[in-house]
């Protein structure tokens, strides 16, 4: 199942990458591995993988890094999504510990 999820994320990567440069977006490779990762770690979280959490603390990642860029660019109007991006890391890495808690049991 790996290998087909792999093989999948890699090709959604190249279609999304194309469609993200089609709209010119910012930072496109960061943004391509932020869209891909977060997309994994749903379908992760559907089959009820622990293993969701840390495409989710990746995607959480990619996106403090974009924001950062935002907040670098504009101004200080990005900061709050950036600690709400770092809030959602924080519940993540919990999660993760939590899912690890639980399966010991």
């Amino acid at each position: 199942e790996w290998c087909v999820v792999l093989l999948c994320a890699a090709a959604f990567s190249v279609g999304i990458y194309f469609l993200l440069r089609m709209f010119n977006t910012a930072n496109l490779l960061v943004s391509t591995f932020s869209v891909v990762s977060s997309t994994v770690a749903a379908y992760l979280a559907i089959r009820r993988c622990e293993y969701n959490f840390v495409f989710y603390i990746i995607n959480n990642v990619a996106a403090i890094v974009l924001w950062l860029f935002v907040v670098e660019s504009v101004g200080l109007e990005g900061i709050p999504t950036v600690v709400c991006y770092f809030v959602f890391l924080f519940l993540n890495i919990v999660g993760i510990i939590n899912w690890i808690k639980i399966k010991r049991i």
